[in-house]
């Protein structure tokens, strides 16, 4: 499980883990990114989020501290466990 306050940056386009769930990041633009978690054991979510917003990831609670959205290449979105 990861530790409460650990980040976890997510580039437009890849997967990263959050608590054993995959969590992907693609087409951010306005200020939202879409992020679509899921695992063997847990369907396939997709959702827009902003900087402030929760999402639950296995079990954690993930709030979305950042996002980065450079004109020429791929941005990303920061997450931090808060629970």
């Amino acid at each position: 499980m990861d530790p409460i306050g650990r980040e976890i940056t997510v580039v437009e386009t890849t997967v990263a883990d959050l608590d054993g769930v995959s969590c992907g990041a693609g087409n951010l633009w306005d200020g939202e990114v879409s992020l679509t978690t899921w695992s063997d054991t847990v369907p396939e979510v997709t959702r827009r989020v902003a900087v402030g917003a929760c999402i639950e990831a296995g079990a954690g609670l993930w709030l979305v501290v950042a996002l980065y959205d450079p004109p020429d290449r791929p941005g990303s979105v920061t997450l931090r466990r808060v629970r």
